[in-house]
């Protein structure tokens, strides 16, 4: 059995539970394993090519002898950026390190014809995209008018006006001499004139504000 939240955000870390049997004969060997979780798109075999990955492991020591069972509690982390229905599986025994011999009671109905394909059993998950953080300059200040070449002193506050903290910790905030309203297009002239570097994360509400001395014109590299 293979248990776990049915829906999480993409980049959140989930518990996944899960129970392994010997249905087989006899006892195993060699006395230790490692159970690992994949993060799939079929309920059959995991096939990276599909776009299946490895989202954690667990490492089992002991031997199993038949009819004994152990639960185990692995607990993984979403990648980030992805959203979709996905399968949490938990395959026992990944690297094939047991000797094991498939018994025609315990075929598992989702890879029937795989030898060992009763080593993997899924639950469905749905990964939502987190509401992401949302930079906005909530202000500016600066000159109506100057002389090229002349300093000035401009300021702007930005703030995260979105749901969560800032996926990075570090950015760039960029301030432009522009003939229209826009750095974008290709309507007027734009120059970028300094880069002021942020460092720390913006949580949700969290905001910042910058005042900064410099020329209006492309600096000369001398006067830094």
């Amino acid at each position: 059995t293979v248990s776990a939240p049915q829906q999480t955000f993409d980049g959140e870390t989930i518990t996944v539970r899960y129970r392994v049997e010997n249905r087989g004969a006899g006892e195993t060997f060699p006395l230790a394993w490692t159970d690992t979780v994949w993060l799939t798109l079929g309920r059959d075999f995991p096939n990276p090519l599909r776009g299946d990955f490895v989202v954690g492991s667990a490492y089992h020591e002991g031997l199993l002898a038949a009819g004994d069972g152990y639960d185990g509690v692995v607990n993984v982390t979403i990648p980030q950026r992805i959203t979709g229905e996905y399968f949490i599986m938990v395959f026992t025994d990944g690297g094939n390190a047991v000797f094991e011999s498939a018994l025609s009671t315990n075929i598992n109905p989702d890879d029937p014809n795989r030898i060992d394909g009763n080593n993997h059993q899924v639950a469905p998950l749905t990964v939502l995209l987190t509401p992401p953080a949302d930079l906005e300059v909530t202000s500016a200040s600066g000159p109506a008018a100057a002389l090229g070449g002349s300093m000035v002193t401009v300021g702007w506050t930005v703030a995260n006006r979105g749901a969560n903290t800032t996926d990075q910790e570090r950015w760039y905030d960029l301030v432009w001499l522009s003939t229209d309203d826009s750095v974008t297009d290709s309507d007027g002239e734009a120059t970028l004139v300094y880069a002021v570097l942020h460092d720390g994360r913006l949580t949700p509400g969290q905001a910042y504000s910058c005042l900064l001395y410099t020329s209006p014109s492309p600096r000369d590299p001398s006067l830094d």
